[in-house]
């Protein structure tokens, strides 16, 4: 565990949250998935269902190859110029969904202003790999061309991330810098997977106990990837194993109480050792998962205000 406890509201919640999960999983797949997302559902819905927005809409991203990708699309402001961020949710590309995230998107195009785009990729284990990188990316693209449709600005396009998400973000990063398109000005990496391999000390620190545990990112794992280890360290997979040079600047929030914590804090060390603009903050005394709980927790309404700001400097 970290030399450094948890923040007290961080202690209350974490208390009652191993309280309720002392059980053993189901070992029936489609129940423990089942279960899961019920589980996950019920976590972002303690938040409340965020702020009113003056202009929310559902749209279809068609696409060459395919089905459709829905998305939700939160434009805060009558400002046409205002940065566009394309949101990744979390939920280790089995978890998680537009709906769920609904209420986070709400609060960062609140609390930023920006045109907040929710991508509702395709998940595990209905889709495993590539669907998911491979939604994320045509999204991104999507948004890219009809920037100025959706009432933002194109020259101000954000790629944004939380766990899972922030793999997808930091992935699709990487393909925009080989590609030449769409021009990202930022990308948002909160808490993110960066390494599917698992190989970082902090999954052993902190992997029982703490919201996120070392045995739910091997099942999920397993899960999306599948058991070829020669897949979990693909760089088209884990970006902590890709060429990172020539990268669009990176915002990056880690956590202290997190397995992923050490892959997040040694891919912003290893962009900004490959010349990338990189702003990272490690916020001591809180888990995985916390950004977006702003009634429970004062240390993610701070992170959430720091996101914004990020956002407002594009």
């Amino acid at each position: 565990m970290p030399e450094v406890g948890y923040h007290p509201q961080a202690q209350t919640i974490i208390d009652m949250f191993n309280a309720g999960s002392a059980e053993q999983p189901p070992s029936d797949q489609t129940e423990r998935v089942a279960g899961a997302r019920a589980g996950y559902a019920g976590w972002y819905g303690i938040n409340g269902p965020g702020p009113e927005i003056s202009e929310v809409r559902d749209v279809l991203m068609l696409r060459e190859e395919g089905p459709p990708i829905p998305a939700r699309v939160y434009k805060p402001t009558e400002d046409d110029n205002a940065p566009i961020v394309v949101f990744f949710h979390g939920g280790g590309m089995v978890l998680g969904s537009m709906e769920v995230f609904d209420g986070v998107c709400r609060l960062l195009a609140d609390t930023s202003g920006a045109v907040v785009v929710n991508v509702d990729y395709r998940v595990a284990p209905e889709d495993p790999h590539p669907a998911a990188i491979d939604d994320a990316w045509d999204a991104l693209c999507w948004v890219g061309e009809h920037a100025a449709d959706l009432g933002g600005c194109p020259d101000k396009l954000i790629v944004c991330g939380d766990s899972a998400g922030g793999n997808l973000a930091a992935l699709c990063a990487l393909r925009a810098r080989d590609t030449g398109v769409p021009d990202l000005q930022l990308q948002m990496l909160i808490y993110p997977v960066t390494d599917w391999a698992g190989t970082f000390p902090s999954m052993d620190e902190n992997g029982t106990g703490n919201f996120l545990t070392k045995e739910t990112m091997q099942w999920f794992r397993a899960t999306y990837l599948g058991h070829d280890e020669t897949l979990w360290t693909d760089p088209f997979v884990s970006p902590w194993y890709a060429d990172v040079a020539g990268v669009c600047p990176a915002w990056i929030l880690t956590t202290s109480h997190d397995p992923l914590r050490d892959e997040g804090i040694a891919y912003a060390d290893k962009l900004r050792d490959a010349g990338v603009e990189v702003t990272h903050t490690n916020v001591e005394g809180v888990f995985h998962a916390f950004f977006g709980q702003t009634t429970m927790l004062e240390l993610a309404a701070t992170a959430l205000a720091d996101a914004a700001a990020a956002i407002k400097t594009v």
